[in-house]
């Protein structure tokens, strides 16, 4: 195999970071660089012996300096889209209002998340329920105590993403395009696979179970507060009275 000694390497693997910083700084890798200006992982570690290296390089050649601002760019975006989507709904948002919100400009906007369907994806992606690690679920050793853990996940992510669950109470058509897509690429929330593995009534389908079990969670976590402003008093309880009358529907 024909070494890549070409002194045009260099600026490949400069040029893919710079774009990988434009449009992904989250994912900072050299596994990532080495993709995007296709050649070996190996190469990019022999041109700059660390991801520091790097880092030091792009600042040298190219002026851009890949901080932990940079890193935090994502989350920022996300925050600002949030912000904009409550205030004036999915459909009365502007990226560009997102973009001046996130001090980025519009076209980093554009180019990660493609627009205000991709913001919606993101969020509900990454920070609604189908965020919640199966490993955490499938380590209960009780099937209850696997309910359990799902519910409280929930609920603390409804605690920490209020705003986030007013969009799913009233979805626009960007919003419910936005589910379909989270669908086809996650698939179900993760409790769904370990309903399937459980010994449920044959008649049960683990679908509806799962559905019934979020209805259960957003009526009380959700709806109750944003409808009649009964805020959930005790969480904890709250997860042991809707994981047992799950567990008693179910068995």
């Amino acid at each position: 195999m024909k070494p890549e000694s070409s002194p045009n390497v260099r600026e490949r693997i400069l040029d893919a970071s710079l774009r990988l910083i434009e449009s992904s700084p989250e994912e900072f890798t050299m596994d990532r660089v080495a993709a995007g200006a296709g050649v070996s992982r190996a190469t990019v570690y022999r041109r700059f012996g660390s991801v520091e290296g790097l880092r030091s390089a792009l600042c040298e050649a190219r002026g851009v300096a890949v901080s932990a601002d940079r890193a935090g760019t994502h989350a920022r975006v996300l925050d600002a889209a949030l912000s904009e989507f409550t205030r004036a709904g999915v459909h009365g948002a502007t990226m560009q209002g997102i973009a001046e919100l996130a001090g980025v400009s519009p076209m980093t906007l554009y180019n990660r998340f493609g627009d205000k369907e991709g913001l919606v994806l993101a969020l509900i992606s990454e920070r609604g329920p189908i965020s919640l690690s199966l490993a955490s679920l499938a380590g209960a050793e009780r099937f209850e105590d696997k309910i359990a853990a799902f519910v409280t996940g929930v609920l603390q992510i409804i605690e920490d993403q209020r705003d986030l669950f007013g969009l799913v109470v009233a979805p626009d058509p960007i919003t419910r395009r936005a589910f379909q897509r989270m669908k086809a690429n996650h698939g179900d929330l993760p409790l769904a696979s370990l309903l399937e593995a459980a010994e449920l009534p044959p008649d049960i389908d683990p679908r509806v179970a799962v559905s019934s079990l979020m209805g259960m969670i957003i009526g009380n976590a959700v709806i109750r507060p944003i409808l009649f402003g009964e805020e959930v008093a005790d969480r904890a309880v709250l997860a042991e009275q809707i994981t047992r009358l799950f567990i008693k529907g179910v068995s």
